[in-house]
């Protein structure tokens, strides 16, 4: 049994840890290993309703402003990918690694 939990207990010792800091890293500034799971933040969406007479663009703008999510993703040579599988309409602005698992409790 041991054995057999060995890759698996090789990949979470492997796994990247949240920086000291806890601070996002900008995709500007560098970008994660190609299929490293990480956190994400987005801003704005892919549906934008203009509302009380709003341009397109007007909406588009406030929907960037007011639109936050904080998902996992993974980059690879086509892009983002969600924690889906599918391809993220809107490109992450920061990631983070993602923390070591818990501790188990027995």
């Amino acid at each position: 049994m041991q054995e057999e939990l060995k890759p698996i207990l090789d990949v979470i010792e492997d796994a990247p840890t949240v920086p000291a800091s806890g601070e996002w890293i900008s995709c500007k500034d560098a970008m994660p290993g190609r299929g490293q799971r990480v956190i994400v933040t987005v801003y704005g969406s892919d549906l934008v309703f203009p509302e009380n007479g709003e341009t397109i663009e007007e909406a588009a703008a406030r929907t960037f402003r007011e639109c936050v999510e904080v998902t996992v993703a993974f980059y690879d040579e086509d892009g983002w990918y969600g924690p889906d599988g599918f391809p993220m309409m809107i490109r992450p602005s920061h990631w983070m690694p993602l923390p070591h698992p818990a501790e188990r409790e027995d």
